[in-house]
C-alpha cells in the first residue's frame, strides 16, 4: 500500500512538473511556479533541498496532506503558497535550514538540528524525534497546535502560544510549552499570551554576580484582563537538561516573578517541592497567583535577588528627598548614595547602613540638603555594597530644582528629536554654549552659539546613535542639564 501511496504522489510530480522519480523520491526540487499535490498517506522522500521561489508571474504552491522528507534545507519564498494538513519533515544529517512564514506539522529527525530564519508559524503540532529546532537572532516561532519534547530535543529561541483563560475553562495546558494554569474560582483572564524563552535566551542571571543563575528557561506571561481576588494555579515544567548545573537540594525550587519585564525580581512564596515525571525527565513547581508576570526557576543556593523595587526623588524646602525600597536583601552592608551635577562624574555624599539579609520589602529614605548648587538638575545613584565588598548600581534618577532667583527659563523641542533640536529661552542673550554627550560622558556636540530672539537651532544631529543623550546648556553663569532622546 506504502508502494502504491508513493507512485501516487509521484504520477502527480510527473503531471505537474514533467518528471517522474521512482517512489516518491528526488535528488532536490526547485519549484519555480508549479503546483504540487502530496496527496494524504503519500511520503515524498526529497534527498536534497526543497526549493519554492517565484519566477515571473507564476506562482509557486504546495499542498501537502501527506509527509514530505526533506535531507537539505526548506526555502520557500513568498509568496508561494504552503498549504494542506499534512507534515514537513526534517531528516538530514548535518544542521538543516527553514526559510518560510509557515507549515503545519513540523517533525524534527536530524540530530544535528535545525535552524528557522524567519518568524514561523506551527498551525499544527511540532514534534522533536531527534535533534533541536533553534531561532536565529530576533526571530519567534508561533505555536497553533501542541509541542513534543524531550532532553535535547526541544525548541531553543522564543515560543508563542495564545490560549484563553474564562470562568468556564478550569484548564490549560497552552500546547505542553511548559505551564499550565488551572482555574478552579473562574478568573476571567482573556486572551492570555505565553513567551517561553529557552536556551541562551531563557536564563535568567542575578544581577549582582551574573554567574549565579536560573534555569534555561522563563516564561512571559500575558493576560487581556486582569482579574482581582481570583487565584490561578500556576504549574511550571522544564527539562532536567535545563537545569544549568542547578541541584535542586531537598528536591525543593524557588520560583520568581518580575513584573517590570526582568528589572527586578521577586520570590514568589517559599521553596516549593519539585515534581518528576514518570520517565524522570521533565520538572515542575506549582505556585498560586492572580496576576501575569515573568517568571524563572532557580534553586535555595542560587538567588536571583531583588536589586531595587524603586528609587525616587523630589525637591523639597529641606533638600532632595531620596527613597528607595527592596524586596529582599542577602548579605547587604550598605547603600552609598551618590551624586552628579552633570550626569556623569558622581561622587559619593552618604552611606546609609542595610538590613543585611531580609525576605521581606524594606524601605529606606535620604534627604540631601548639601546641595552644590541652586536651580539645578542634579543626579542620583546607589551603590549597594555587600558584606563581601561585591557591590552593584542602581539606576541614575534626576532632581530638578526650579531657581526662582535667576530668572532663566529654558525649554527645547522636539524630544525625542531626529535631526535637530531647537532650543528656547526666555530672554535674548549674547552667547551661551552647548554641549551634547552620551552617557559615558563622550563630547559629540559642542558649540558657543548667539541666542537671538530666545531661539537658537542645533543641527547636525542625524547622524547621531538612537538612544538617550544630556544635553548641557551654559548661559549667564549658569548650567543646566537636560535628559534628551535620539529617535
Amino acid at each position: 500500500m506504502r508502494f502504491l501511496r508513493e507512485m501516487k504522489a509521484a504520477l502527480l510530480f510527473a503531471v505537474c512538473l514533467g518528471w517522474l522519480a521512482s517512489e516518491g523520491q528526488a535528488q532536490g526540487i526547485t519549484n519555480n511556479g508549479a503546483s504540487i499535490f502530496v496527496s494524504g498517506g503519500a511520503v515524498l522522500t526529497v534527498k536534497g533541498s526543497f526549493v519554492n521561489s517565484v519566477s515571473g508571474a507564476a506562482v509557486p504552491s504546495v499542498e501537502n496532506n501527506g509527509t514530505i522528507q526533506v535531507s537539505e534545507n526548506w526555502q520557500f519564498n513568498s509568496p508561494a503558497l504552503y498549504t494542506g494538513s499534512g507534515t514537513l519533515e526534517l531528516n538530514g544529517t548535518s544542521v538543516q535550514q527553514i526559510s518560510g512564514t509557515a507549515v503545519h506539522n513540523l517533525q524534527v529527525n536530524n540530530s544535528a538540528g535545525a535552524t528557522h530564519f524567519d518568524n514561523l508559524t506551527v498551525t499544527g503540532n511540532l514534534t522533536f524525534t531527534n535533534g533541536s529546532l533553534m531561532a536565529v537572532a530576533g526571530k519567534t516561532l508561533t505555536l497553533e497546535g501542541s509541542i513534543t519534547e524531550n532532553i535535547d530535543r526541544l525548541y531553543k529561541g522564543e515560543l508563542t502560544k495564545v490560549m484563553p483563560i474564562s470562568p468556564a475553562i478550569t484548564s490549560q495546558h497552552f500546547g505542553n510549552i511548559g505551564v499550565i494554569l488551572q482555574n478552579p474560582n473562574g478568573g476571567d483572564w482573556g486572551e492570555v499570551t505565553i513567551s517561553r524563552r529557552t536556551g541562551a535566551l531563557g536564563t535568567i542571571a542575578n544581577p549582582n554576580n551574573p554567574t549565579i543563575q536560573g534555569i534555561e528557561r522563563h516564561w512571559d506571561i500575558a493576560s487581556e484582563f486582569t482579574p482581582t481576588g481570583k487565584n490561578i494555579d500556576l504549574t511550571l515544567s522544564w527539562l532536567t537538561s535545563e537545569n544549568n548545573g542547578l541541584t535542586f537540594p531537598g528536591n525543593m525550587a524557588q520560583v520568581w516573578k518580575s513584573e517590570d519585564k526582568g528589572a527586578t525580581w521577586l520570590a514568589v512564596g517559599s521553596l516549593a517541592p519539585i515534581n518528576l515525571s514518570q520517565d524522570g525527565n521533565l520538572q515542575s513547581v506549582t505556585v498560586q497567583t492572580r496576576s501575569s508576570a515573568m517568571w524563572t526557576v532557580s534553586d535555595a543556593s542560587s538567588p536571583l535577588p531583588v536589586t531595587w523595587l524603586h528609587f525616587n526623588g523630589k525637591a523639597t524646602d529641606k533638600g532632595n528627598e531620596l527613597s528607595w525600597s527592596t524586596a529582599s536583601e542577602k548579605d547587604t552592608e550598605s547603600f552609598f548614595v551618590e551624586r552628579a551635577v552633570n550626569g556623569r562624574d558622581f561622587q559619593s555624599v552618604a552611606e546609609v547602613a542595610a538590613a543585611g539579609n531580609s525576605s521581606i520589602q524594606l524601605h529606606y529614605r535620604y534627604t540631601d540638603s548639601a546641595l552644590p548648587v541652586q536651580g539645578h538638575t542634579l543626579y542620583y545613584r546607589l551603590r549597594q555594597v555587600d558584606l563581601d565588598e561585591k557591590f552593584a548600581y542602581s539606576k541614575v534618577i534626576a532632581v530638578n530644582r526650579e531657581d526662582k532667583t535667576d530668572g532663566l527659563k529654558i525649554s527645547f523641542f522636539p524630544n525625542p528629536f531626529s535631526k535637530k533640536l531647537t532650543v528656547s529661552v526666555n530672554k535674548p542673550m549674547e552667547t551661551a554654549r552647548f554641549r551634547l554627550y552620551n552617557l559615558q560622558g563622550k563630547d559629540l556636540y559642542h558649540k558657543q552659539l548667539e541666542v537671538r530672539d530666545g531661539n537658537v537651532v542645533l543641527d547636525g544631529l542625524s547622524d547621531l546613535a538612537v538612544g538617550l543623550y544630556l544635553l548641557e546648556i551654559t548661559a549667564e553663569g549658569t548650567t543646566k542639564v537636560f535628559k534628551v532622546l535620539k529617535e
